[in-house]
């Protein structure tokens, strides 16, 4: 008996006299990676003319290229900065000559650059796709080529769009949008421009 309790306290012992303990492993979920900050978005637009250039004759139906700076704010809120460029023939063929003040019927072209600032908010609509709407208001420069005649004015433009956007993989997205857009630019005083159009393209997050 005497023994078997002398046994017992050797084996109990090292507990109380701080002998070590094995360590425990506490395992750390892995961070959730942060949405990017920004994206470039590059892709196609075509704009319909709905308001006329001049009285009775149809506005420029416009095709062009847009160039979009995003920086996201976070996940549903992002600043923009477009750059576009478009060209465009009047189906009606009409020029202003300046030195006679009078709109004659002839070849004519128009040529738009414009730069406008936006919002945009995003959220998702099912996996791999989000859906968006945006606001940019900005300047645009119209320039009509017509026969000798190349009359060209600068004003504010502003668009109103919605679109979605599909998640190709990381990095990568396509978009496509519907929009509205006008511009108080009006050389040889034509009327002001508003037409509706859509655009598509990919984007790159980074």
């Amino acid at each position: 008996m005497k023994k078997n309790l002398i046994l017992a306290l050797a084996m109990v012992a090292p507990a109380f006299a701080g002998e070590p303990v094995a360590p425990i492993t506490v395992v750390q979920p892995a961070p959730v990676a942060a949405p990017s900050v920004w994206a470039v978005e590059v892709g196609p637009s075509y704009t319909l003319a709905t308001k006329d250039l001049v009285d009775d004759i149809d506005g420029i139906d416009m095709a062009g290229i847009d160039i979009t700076g995003v920086y996201n704010i976070n996940e549903n809120w992002a600043i923009t900065l477009r750059g576009s460029w478009a060209y465009g023939e009047n189906s009606d063929d009409v020029w202003y000559n300046t030195d006679t003040q009078e709109y004659l019927l002839d070849d004519v072209d128009g040529e738009a650059w414009s730069l406008m600032p936006g919002v945009r908010y995003r959220d998702e609509l099912c996996e791999n796709w989000n859906w968006y709407v945006g606001v940019n208001m900005g300047v645009t420069h119209l320039e009509l080529k017509a026969g000798p005649d190349t009359p060209d004015a600068t004003g504010f433009s502003y668009s109103v769009e919605a679109g979605v956007q599909y998640e190709i993989n990381n990095d990568w997205y396509a978009y496509g949008a519907v929009y509205g857009a006008g511009s108080t630019a009006d050389p040889a005083g034509v009327d002001d421009q508003f037409g509706v159009g859509i655009r598509a393209g990919v984007g790159f997050e980074f």
